[in-house]
């Protein structure tokens, strides 16, 4: 995770040179940095470089102005709590493939169950692994997404989510409709 971040400071870092460099003319200092908690990930960010004034453009030194960005960071790897849990598109129409969405932070594992309205088992699978990091106006989580495929018959079906870490479980239940 941190050298996906030092590459990320890295890459914002020459962005900014090289804009800089194109609008004056000019060769221009930037400096970044970022802080975190003595535990946990980045929690911001700092990039700094000259204001562009009349000064610049003339060639002298000018203020060195910063900006700081507060980053979104997905849940840490402590938070194991439910968020949403859905299936899109549902209903599936048309051949499209049912994709679960589950939001619980990083688990050990997500079982996921899925039953006919007569409740018969139809599907079963076991998803294990680090999960997608999903942002959504400006929130990060981290989501396990699911695609169901395979021949699926027209119907209505209900799943049962079960995620597990450390022994600790948490469940989930939705139903999706399959229209072929």
């Amino acid at each position: 995770m941190k050298s996906i971040l030092t590459l990320g400071i890295l890459a914002v870092t020459l962005f900014l040179v090289v804009s800089a460099k194109a609008t004056t003319g000019k060769s221009m200092c930037v400096s970044a940095g970022a802080t975190s908690s003595t535990s946990g990930p980045v929690k911001s960010i700092r990039i700094g470089l000259p204001r562009a004034t009349q000064n610049v453009a003339r060639g002298r030194a000018t203020k060195f102005t910063s900006a700081s960005a507060k980053l979104t960071t997905p849940s840490s790897i402590s938070d194991f709590q439910l968020g949403e849990v859905y299936a899109y598109p549902n209903p599936a129409k048309n051949g499209a493939i049912p994709i679960l969405h589950i939001e619980v932070g990083i688990a050990d594992s997500v079982k996921i169950v899925a039953y006919s309205v007569s409740g018969r088992q139809v599907h079963e699978h076991t998803l294990t692994g680090m999960p997608q990091i999903i942002t959504t106006n400006g929130n990060s989580v981290y989501a396990y997404e699911y695609p169901w495929a395979g021949h699926i018959a027209s119907g209505v079906y209900y799943y049962i989510i079960e995620a597990d870490k450390s022994g600790r479980k948490l469940k989930r239940s939705g139903k999706l409709a399959v229209i072929r």
